[in-house]
């Protein structure tokens, strides 16, 4: 069986590794291709932060490698005034094979290239033509040149070319619905003592590797999140509201415009955290800007495949980057995938279609569970509602609680994943309760909030 796999990021890569590994247990003949547009993988991206792909990691027989370039966790919570609100530790001092580790992106996707055969990856290749016919696939580069598969796997993200073969959609981002108020800038930065040297509260800064920081502001509608990674290097991503559309470019390195766009944004936060973080801009070494775009209802309800052509990660189920959800979401879809394809015996038109049947019934349901829960805590995440960040803050130990204490659950699933599908346990049950505890404590507070009101200005008899 002959697999071809467009899209060099984390999803189409461990796909990859994943069949490889199985066949190789399976002793199995599998020949694997993965066609990436860029000339180079990724030098560029913010962090990551591995939960499901943690365990899907030591799955493949990457953990060892993992640990030399990724860090265990610690969380914390910082007001707009510098205030420390919450510290929470995703190992509880105890770490673990499954404790959340962060990753610069760029580290991740290379250590999965890092342990694939050479001659699998394939650059400079950009799909131009998907043509099926009963028996193969076969695609076509800007060169004119041609590969034939069995079948063709896309991991190119929501304007890839296979998405739009599968799902008769536009290649064009703006065909999707924009997120028009939410902006994101991702940026490599500098060392942690460089980020020091501003004083301050020690809590105000990211202070190791390992430090996670979530920055909320009230007056700009933002939040910055900034985490050291690993060998004393940060990540970091701001969402803010934009008056307009973001411009979206590519060029990670020579960005001044989408570094000058963050920028403007922590001067007006309040606090001393203002001061510190621009710091730490100051100290970047490449900024991008991106537009975020969600899937409108009807496209993620659409099939993920179609004849012997299949999606996998944003291709399949684009998701806002609030929680790290789309790196873990699409390793998780590359695992499952890889199972079900080495289940078929002979790889017909029909035996495909039903393999990828049972593959998007078992990830759709944790997909669209992501994809949902990161939609519903945007507004939360951004909100200038006083009210609404007062309760935020205040619930804030509880939701990051809840999910830095289901994670090492979540990664010890997903290390199975490629062996038997993991049922009934939601992911997000935990922080979706929470969540909703957070816009119950909203209509509760803001009721009694009237009802004084009220009963104060009411006329008296």
């Amino acid at each position: 069986m002959r697999v071809l796999i467009v899209g060099g990021g984390v999803g189409g890569l461990t796909l990859a590794k994943a069949l490889l590994v199985k066949a190789e247990e399976e002793r199995k003949d599998v020949k694997v291709v993965v066609l990436e547009k860029g000339t180079e993988l990724a030098t560029s991206g913010h962090g990551v932060t591995l939960f499901e792909g943690l365990g899907i990691l030591h799955r493949l027989g990457l953990g060892s490698s993992l640990v030399k370039v990724s860090t265990v966790l610690t969380d914390q919570v910082v007001s707009a005034d510098g205030r420390l609100l919450v510290e929470t530790s995703s190992s509880n001092n105890k770490p673990t094979q499954f404790a959340p580790r962060g990753i610069r992106r760029p580290d991740l996707v290379h250590l999965l290239k890092e342990s694939l055969p050479d001659d699998i990856l394939k650059l400079d290749w950009q799909v131009v033509k998907v043509e099926e016919a009963d028996d193969q696939v076969s695609v076509v580069n800007q060169r004119g040149e041609e590969l034939k598969g069995d079948l063709l796997v896309g991991f190119d993200g929501i304007g890839g070319k296979v998405r739009a073969f599968v799902t008769t959609a536009s290649t064009d981002e703006k065909s999707a619905k924009s997120m028009r108020e939410f902006g994101q800038c991702c940026v490599l930065l500098g060392t942690a003592n460089k980020l020091r040297e501003t004083g301050g509260d020690a809590n105000n800064i990211i202070s190791s590797d390992g430090t996670l920081v979530h920055h909320f502001d009230r007056k700009t509608g933002s939040v910055g999140v900034f985490s050291g990674t690993s060998n004393g290097q940060f990540a970091w991503t701001i969402g803010y509201r934009c008056p307009k559309e973001p411009e979206r470019n590519p060029d990670w390195k020579n960005n001044d415009k989408a570094l000058k766009a963050a920028m403007e944004v922590v001067q007006q936060w309040s606090g001393s955290a203002s001061a510190q973080f621009q710091t730490l801009l100051a100290g970047s070494s490449g900024c991008l800007q991106l537009g975020v775009y969600t899937q409108p209802k009807r496209e993620l309800q659409a099939p993920w495949h179609r004849g012997r052509l299949v999606l996998g990660g944003d291709a399949a189920h684009a998701v806002l980057p609030l929680l790290g959800e789309g790196a873990n979401l699409a390793m998780s879809d590359a695992v499952v995938l890889a199972r079900q394809i080495l289940q078929v015996q002979i790889p017909t038109k029909e035996e495909l279609e039903a393999a990828f049947k049972r593959y998007e019934e078992e990830r759709r349901g944790p997909s669209q569970s992501g994809v949902a829960m990161t939609k519903a805590l945007r507004p939360v995440m951004l909100s200038q509602n006083w009210l609404v960040c007062q309760l935020r803050n205040g619930m804030m130990k509880h939701m990051i609680g809840a999910n830095w204490s289901s994670s090492q659950l979540r990664a010890q699933d997903a290390s199975l994943l490629l062996d038997k599908p993991i049922q009934d346990r939601n992911p997000h049950a935990n922080l979706g309760s929470n969540v909703g505890m957070v816009l119950a404590h909203v209509a509760v507070i803001g009721g009694g909030i009237a009802l004084s009101l009220y009963l104060l200005n009411r006329p008296r008899t």
